[in-house]
């Protein structure tokens, strides 16, 4: 029984240094081409997030202006009825009618409200952030308001 152990030992003596150093090299290599791959995903999935996050919040924007009066401050116009376009991403462009900051998200929201009628306004809102690269992205909806 013991030779017959000591063949099977001997037969089964494990991976050379050199298989394992191969199997290690293709196992770099193929981690070397998912990496980036996997990265680009992470990145392009956190963009298409800040995308849904900023719809949502032009989306309960818009239901808040539509419920509130026209003598509410948020809906008030400047005056201004070519302002509609007014998106400032520097602080050298011209202002928007108004302006806050979404701590939760990190967004900018403008909007400006043009004044068509006594009970009709046209409002543009802006939602502004920063990508992972660092542009600047927005996303805007223009919304008209009857009455209240």
């Amino acid at each position: 029984m013991l030779p017959r152990l000591r063949m099977m030992i001997k037969c089964h003596r494990g991976m050379s240094l050199i298989e394992l150093m191969v199997a290690l090299t293709i196992f770099a290599l193929v981690l070397v081409g998912i990496v980036p791959i996997m990265m680009l995903t992470i990145g392009y999935n956190r963009d298409a997030k800040r995308m849904i996050s900023a719809r949502s919040v032009i989306n309960n924007l818009s239901e808040t202006l539509k419920t509130m009066t026209m003598a509410d401050p948020w809906r008030q116009d400047d005056g201004d009825p070519n302002d509609l376009n007014n998106n400032p991403l520097t602080p050298a462009e011209p202002p928007a009618d108004h302006t806050m900051f979404d701590t939760e998200h990190q967004f900018t929201i403008n909007w400006n409200i043009r004044q068509t009628s006594p009970n009709q306004q046209d409002i543009r809102i802006f939602v502004n952030w920063q990508d992972r690269r660092g542009q600047n992205r927005f996303l805007s909806t223009d919304i008209t308001v009857v009455g209240n």
